[in-house]
Order: structure tokens, then sequence, then C-alpha cells
């Protein structure tokens, strides 16, 4: 049971973290809008991990997961622009 107990405590959390950035996207967004923008969380929290870890193997799998154009400005035009 206690497997139970952590595996939906583990969903709830989330879904709170889902809504939390659900909240940080504009209202107008696309559905292409939408999916980039949480792309992009993914690979920023992932790059942020890999500074943050101090074993030296992990550090390096985290940073064989983030692209090279995370250290400087997102490769991808705005896609508001071509409106």
């Amino acid at each position: 049971m206690e497997v139970k107990h952590w595996l939906a405590e583990v969903r709830y959390i989330e879904a709170q973290q889902q809504k939390a950035v659900n909240w940080l996207l504009p209202g107008l967004a696309s559905v292409l809008e939408t999916t980039i923008a949480y792309e992009q969380v993914a690979v920023d929290l992932t790059a942020w991990v890999a500074r943050m870890e101090p074993d030296p193997y992990l550090k390096q799998a985290y940073h064989f997961g983030v692209p090279l154009e995370t250290e400087g400005p997102h490769p991808l035009p705005s896609l508001r622009a071509h409106r």
C-alpha cells in the first residue's frame, strides 16, 4: 500500500506543477506554441539539473539530453512574428 500512496502523491505533485506551468502560458497560445513552450521548459530544467548535479557520471548523462543551443538565445524565431 505504501507504493500506491507514494505514486498518488507524485501524481498529485505533477498535476500541481502542470497547473503552475499552464498559468504562465499566454491564454491565446496555439497548440504548437504551447508544445514548444513545454519543450523549452523541459530543456531548461534538464540544463539546470545538469549544472547542479555533483556526480560527474550523472552530470554527463544530463548534459547528453541538453542541446548546445541552450547556452545562447533560442534558435527558433518567435512564432507570433509570422501571423
